[in-house]
């Protein structure tokens, strides 16, 4: 009944999941055009959704800074996750699906161990909010782009920065790891796109 703030497909191209400033997330029915659920549980706006690899579980960000995990099949709330101090504002999962990453206004980047449910690290380095997450196809990486202007490259298991990639003129809205895990890509604010190499953190092509 509001604006809606961020969508996700599943890999599976079977559900659509919506996040809404209404403070809830919807899931549809791609194939029927129908909704299948209207699942409430944050206190304000629903910032960032994305879904498992697997396509059973969704994952949601919120303004009231808590992570939520929730089951496709039931739309059961299975997690909530509130360790950071301000909006949720990007999420990502890892491809095994074990792993979440979110970005916040705190500027901090949590990653969660979903099989415990509770913060497997804390990555500290960004001046700024931290507003799109991406993990490598491996799973060993994570990308992070913030209001700072700058993307960060993160070994995910121990936790160092590797690289800080500074090009963008602009808050760093969309980070992706390409498929190879070779490439990253970035995009901001009235920038270009910006094709980095994701193992020296050199840019390749604007």
């Amino acid at each position: 009944t509001d604006s809606v703030l961020s969508v996700a497909v599943s890999w599976q191209g079977d559900i659509i999941a919506s996040g809404s400033v209404d403070r809830t997330l919807k899931i549809w029915d791609l194939n029927e055009a129908r909704e299948l659920f209207t699942l409430e549980g944050h206190q304000s706006s629903v910032v960032t959704v994305a879904i498992s690899p697997d396509g059973q579980a969704l994952f949601t960000g919120g303004a009231d800074g808590t992570v939520k995990v929730w089951r496709r099949v039931t739309g059961a709330q299975v997690l909530s996750l509130e360790e950071h101090m301000d909006a949720v504002l990007a999420i990502a999962a890892s491809p095994d699906g074990h792993l979440l990453a979110s970005g916040s206004s705190d500027c901090s980047v949590k990653i969660w161990d979903l099989t415990t449910g509770y913060e497997f690290r804390t990555l500290y380095g960004h001046e700024d909010s931290v507003v799109s997450v991406a993990i490598s196809p491996d799973g060993r990486l994570l990308a992070s782009g913030s209001s700072d202007c700058s993307i960060k490259i993160w070994d995910i298991k121990k936790g160092k920065l590797l690289h800080t990639l500074t090009g963008q003129n602009h808050s760093v809205l969309s980070v992706d790891i390409a498929p190879d895990g070779k490439t990253l890509i970035s995009g901001g604010y009235g920038d270009a796109i910006i094709v980095w190499d994701v193992t020296t953190g050199e840019q390749l092509r604007t």
